[in-house]
């Protein structure tokens, strides 16, 4: 009994560890680690993945839009440094976490993505 205890809580554990992370060379954070990561961060790049009218109702400053809907995304997005730390976002993450995940498969090797989204963001400066 000890031990299925043990093994249900040791899960927990590693589930919970798990949650934060997408993989190799990507990790999902919070608004609040974004915002840290960013002003820590030298010679990096921020990426929009929302649509053109998302963004006209507000972006984090000095974001590049690659539109994640487009069918150019792949292309757009390879065109970007690969090794460089590549800070990503949409709206509320959903998008974000699509596009880490192809952004691995292209061969991005640091990429931060804001799990809350460009929401997220916007509650913390309210």
């Amino acid at each position: 009994m000890k031990v299925l205890a043990l093994l249900f809580s040791l899960f927990g554990f590693v589930a919970c560890n798990q949650s934060n992370s997408q993989g190799e060379g990507g990790q999902s954070v919070s608004a609040k680690e974004f915002k840290s990561l960013l002003a820590s961060t030298e010679d990096y790049q921020l990426v929009d993945v929302r649509t053109p009218g998302e963004v006209n109702l507000g972006t984090i400053e000095g974001a590049q839009n690659i539109n994640y809907m487009s069918g150019s995304f792949a292309d757009e997005i390879s065109a970007l440094d690969k090794e460089k730390p590549t800070f990503i976002y949409c709206r509320s993450g959903g998008r974000s976490k699509k596009a880490l995940s192809k952004m691995q498969e292209l061969g991005f090797t640091n990429i931060i993505e804001l799990g809350t989204g460009y929401n997220g963001w916007k509650a913390l400066e309210d």
